[in-house]
């Protein structure tokens, strides 16, 4: 059992506002413009991404979230997954990227990705394994050559169980199944738990992330806005408001964030408009507090 300074450790040490803030910025926006397809050899021809489908995806907020946050990914069987129903709702749809530590010379970065969205029914090579909810689910794999990435189906029962669709005619493999299961049932309860999470929305030009964060790291973006411009008279780059959340912490200097969303809740940085979101279940609580004010 984890005391409670070594879960702080682990999440201080893997959290998103780290050296490495910036870039993976820079990441989700560049991969929300990249259009070069790289079709898999290995998979199905009508379930290869192309790029009708990246077009597609694109138009929604892709969503990072803070590595602090928690998926319970095994339900105790490798054929099912099971999402908390009793405690979520299922969303509909959702769009999620992973920062990875992998580094190559000659790929340049890494970014996997997930999409979903519920459907009415399966292409006709596809099957059911059991009742409910029918889902169609996008791995996605990014590098400096381009996109590439399958899709595969599942069913989520009333009891929130997840099983994948079966392929008729085509043996799977079955360490992909489980593999791809998993990340299925993740981006569920990721993209579910999101109106608990704060966050920061990077927007340039069409592309748009949005960086899950906690409550104390938006009020490190508005102190960053207050310190002094640079010699050029610009606000400093992304990578000094993680510096400034640093010395926010070190210092105790506390921001009242309530004033602050009574107002205008976006900012600039370096070229890229970045606007604070607030957790949607204090959505209406801000919005009662600005009636009353």
């Amino acid at each position: 059992m984890l005391t409670k300074q070594e879960i702080n450790n682990i999440c201080d040490s893997t959290d998103l506002w780290g050296d490495n803030f910036e870039d993976i910025v820079a990441k989700a926006l560049i991969a929300t413009f990249e259009t070069n397809v790289i079709e898999l050899n290995f998979v199905k021809k009508k379930d290869r991404l192309k790029i009708e489908h990246v077009l597609s995806i694109r138009k929604k907020d892709l969503y990072i979230p803070s590595r602090d946050r928690i998926v319970i990914s095994d339900s105790g069987i490798k054929t099912s997954q099971q999402f908390d129903i009793a405690n979520d709702s299922i969303p509909e749809n959702g769009f999620i990227a992973y920062p990875t530590s992998i580094e190559n010379e000659l790929n340049g970065y890494y970014l996997n990705m997930g999409a979903f969205k519920e459907i009415e029914t399966l292409p006709d090579h596809w099957r059911r394994t059991s009742k409910g909810r029918l889902f169609m689910h996008w791995c996605i794999y990014v590098n400096a050559q381009g996109l590439s990435g399958n899709r595969s189906f599942y069913n989520v029962d009333e009891k929130g169980i997840i099983r994948a669709c079966d392929m008729k005619g085509y043996r799977q493999i079955p360490h992909l199944i489980s593999n791809t299961l998993k990340a299925f049932n993740g981006e569920l309860q990721l993209t579910a738990d999101r109106k608990f999470c704060w966050g920061i929305t990077a927007n340039e030009s069409n592309a748009t992330a949005t960086i899950g964060c906690s409550k104390e790291e938006i009020k490190s973006l508005l102190y960053a806005r207050s310190l002094p411009l640079t010699a050029t008279g610009r606000k400093r780059p992304i990578l000094h408001l993680v510096e400034a959340h640093r010395r926010r912490l070190k210092n105790g200097i506390d921001i009242n964030i309530d004033n602050f969303l009574k107002g205008v809740a976006s900012v600039e940085m370096d070229g890229t408009k970045f606007t604070v979101v607030p957790p949607s279940i204090l959505l209406k609580s801000i919005s009662d507090k600005k009636k009353k004010d």
